[in-house]
């Protein structure tokens, strides 16, 4: 599925947890506006329920401004629970196609997916920055999991873009119904930002953090 990969790639973070590294750092619960969100991953059934599940999801991205709840974010992303359900998860990439942060691997945090293909030769991350910017939209893509004989090719992920609440940019999240993706080729990461992420204790901190790692 994969047919290349640009050499550069950002440090390990997803994004975001909303960034990537801040997973060293997850401890507590899930963020508050999880709690009351109108559809959970556990819900999610079909696509209008997947539409409305990442849409909820990125409404909530967008509100949170307080540094205090990045910890209880990450772990959401990542944990069994209202943002996780088995093989549907959240990820978030940046506008140039690069993994934010994964919502399932933390291994893949840092990758430009940006040439990313899938078993038809079709450019996957390429079609869901084109639905994100559209407003928000659905993407499907093929990709037949070797390890599973069972497994349905057929993939449906649906794209959305946000503004951060923290002031560092545009993001895109995407959501899908069976979305796992192959293993991406191994890259050479470039050395870390000047400001790592043991080191975030505020807003100020998180912004020099996001924006060394982009570039």
């Amino acid at each position: 599925m994969i047919s290349s990969l640009a050499d550069r790639s950002m440090v390990s973070i997803l994004v975001f947890g909303v960034m990537t590294g801040l997973i060293g750092l997850l401890y507590g619960t899930r963020p508050a506006h999880a709690q009351d969100m109108p559809t959970t991953a556990s819900e999610v059934v079909d696509r209008e329920t997947l539409k409305r599940f990442v849409e909820t999801v990125a409404d909530s991205l967008e509100r949170i401004t307080d540094a205090n709840e990045l910890p209880a974010l990450g772990v959401a992303f990542r944990s069994e629970g209202d943002w996780k359900q088995g093989d549907l998860y959240l990820s978030v990439l940046t506008i140039k196609g690069e993994m934010f942060f994964h919502g399932d691997d933390p291994t893949r945090d840092g990758l430009d997916i940006s040439d990313l293909e899938d078993d038809k030769g079709e450019k996957v991350v390429q079609k869901i920055l084109a639905a994100a910017n559209s407003g928000g939209n659905f993407v499907e893509f093929t990709w037949d999991d070797p390890n599973d004989p069972n497994d349905d090719p057929n993939r449906v992920a649906y794209a959305t873009s946000y503004t951060s609440g923290f002031g560092v940019g545009d993001f895109i999240l995407v959501g899908g119904l069976n979305m796992d993706i192959p293993d991406p080729v191994a890259t050479t990461l470039p050395d870390p930002p000047t400001v790592q992420a043991k080191d975030v204790v505020d807003k100020e901190t998180l912004k020099a953090f996001v924006r060394g790692t982009v570039d």
